[in-house]
């Protein structure tokens, strides 16, 4: 999956100098930023993580996002809909990892560098960014360049530890990151036969 997500970043200090002062042991620099890059699952244990992200739907499974529906278990699997002891339906997905070995990173405080191309237990070949999918995409990697400091207008030059959070998959920006529904990672173990998440991209 390609996209283009603007995420909240929090950039770290893994070594650096600064233009500034003479050292500092760490800054940290919060900001927005947005990541592109084909997004996929790693290609060892891709399937999911251990996390649920539950979706409230109605007695369909349906799931509304600014009144445009964004899931319909109708047109998957009717046996995906469950319901609590409140009498409220919804349906459940697994969180998954996700890798990008493409992956770029533009920012208002970031310039003259890049992302870091990073060894990762879960994939074989060198990744650019990484993270998992559940209420929200959360990724990470590293960036060697200059950071801004938008707060002091300070440069920093190093290698920064690079994290971002997507909006929330019901925040009404929700569809301008990758969530559980773009991965399709649904289940019910409690189904007959069980419906385990095989997500698919």
């Amino acid at each position: 999956m390609q996209k283009t997500t603007q995420l909240l970043l929090t950039a770290t200090a893994l070594s650096l100098t600064t233009t500034v002062q003479e050292a500092i042991a760490q800054v940290t620099i919060r900001s927005t930023g947005i990541v592109s890059g084909t997004v996929t699952p790693p290609n060892k244990n891709p399937t999911f993580n251990q996390g649920t992200t539950r979706i409230d739907t109605d007695s369909q499974g349906r799931y509304f996002r600014n009144g445009a529906l964004v899931f319909d278990a109708q047109t998957v699997n009717p046996n995906l809909v469950r319901m609590d002891s409140n009498g409220q339906f919804f349906v459940d997905f697994r969180g998954i990892p996700v890798v990008s070995t493409d992956g770029a990173l533009t920012s208002a405080v970031l310039k003259n560098g890049q992302l870091d191309s990073i060894q990762r237990f879960n994939h074989d070949a060198l990744v650019k960014y990484w993270g998992n999918i559940q209420d929200e995409l959360v990724v990470q990697g590293s960036y060697t360049g200059i950071a801004t400091d938008p707060n002091t207008g300070n440069q920093y030059q190093g290698t920064f530890d690079i994290r971002g959070q997507g909006p929330r998959y019901s925040d009404a920006n929700g569809g301008s990151s990758p969530t559980v529904f773009d991965f399709r990672s649904y289940y019910n173990f409690q189904a007959s036969p069980a419906i385990p998440p095989t997500p698919t991209v």
